[in-house]
């Protein structure tokens, strides 16, 4: 393939598969809960944040809307529902946790204790058996729940860039700015098509009529990795790593009518990945397949 720019164009087959595309997408961007993260990535960062274990039965796409400190009154709150994640320490402050009185806040839907040493009688109530401090915990709920809305926001401008016929190489730039690291598309000849900031590598990079193309030597590195068997037979993004670096790689292929047209590269050169990176590099994949 030698653009992949004329695949996306020719393999829509009229204007109107390109509104449908659009309107498809514009849809799922307008479902989307902007204030939420996943239980499963707050549970994650707190352990990483204060090394400690988070003990309990949850289900780790449970959307997190808010935080609120559980008090003996607490009732749900109707605007969000089973959203929020109520947070209490049982030793000290105001947010004590009384075993006694622990009857009433079963019917609270996700609740964190901190400072607990033995498992509550409803497995469904997350503990922490060391003593953290209430507030810091509730900020630290506060820090996924912002960056799973930043995600978002980054989410949608990646849409009205493709909206505003930006290209892949403004797509490319919306996404280097929320992800932090490097990124790269490539098409199936492993040209690379754009990338963000511009790509300057020698060392596995070299320019054959006037574009530039992977080296054997790291085409033969990921081939090593089964990163070119991934790209092909997976549609979802695969965290790895490459001989001789001491970063992770996140790789996803490019689709279009389920025929893989390209792939993102991601180098965590300045930060290692989240979920959320994940999550958004998988959208930003199915966008590019409509550009």
């Amino acid at each position: 393939m030698q653009n992949i720019t004329v695949i996306f164009l020719t393999s829509i087959h009229s204007k109107s598969d390109i509104i449908r595309y659009h309107l498809l997408f514009f849809r799922h961007l307008s479902d989307w809960r902007y204030n939420m993260a996943y239980l499963g990535t707050i549970v994650r960062h707190l352990e990483t944040a204060f090394h400690v274990k988070v003990h309990g039965q949850f289900h780790t796409r449970t959307e997190i809307e808010g935080t609120r400190f559980l008090t003996p009154e607490q009732e749900t709150d109707p605007e969000y529902g089973d959203k929020l994640l109520y947070v209490a320490c049982s030793r000290t402050g105001a947010t004590a946790w009384d075993p006694q009185a622990a009857a009433p806040f079963r019917r609270l839907p996700n609740i964190l204790l901190t400072g607990h040493d033995t498992p509550p009688d409803n497995p469904g109530i997350l503990y922490i058996r060391e003593a953290l401090d209430a507030c810091q915990v509730f900020n630290a709920i506060q820090e996924v729940i912002f960056r799973h809305y930043t995600l978002k926001l980054k989410q949608e401008e990646l849409f009205q860039s493709l909206h505003s016929d930006n290209g892949i190489d403004g797509m490319a730039h919306v996404a280097h700015t929320f992800l932090g690291n490097p990124v790269t598309i490539c098409d199936t000849s492993f040209s690379v098509i754009a990338a963000s900031p511009v790509v300057k590598d020698a060392d596995n990079l070299e320019e054959r009529h006037g574009r530039l193309y992977l080296k054997d030597c790291l085409f033969q590195n990921m081939a090593d990795q089964n990163i070119i068997r991934h790209i092909y037979s997976s549609a979802v993004p695969y965290i790895t790593t490459l001989d001789d670096y001491p970063y992770q790689w996140v790789f996803e292929s490019i689709r279009i009518h389920h025929a893989v047209v390209g792939y993102i590269c991601v180098r965590g050169t300045v930060r290692e990945f989240t979920e959320d990176d994940l999550e958004f590099i998988d959208v930003f994949s199915k966008m590019l397949s409509i550009e």
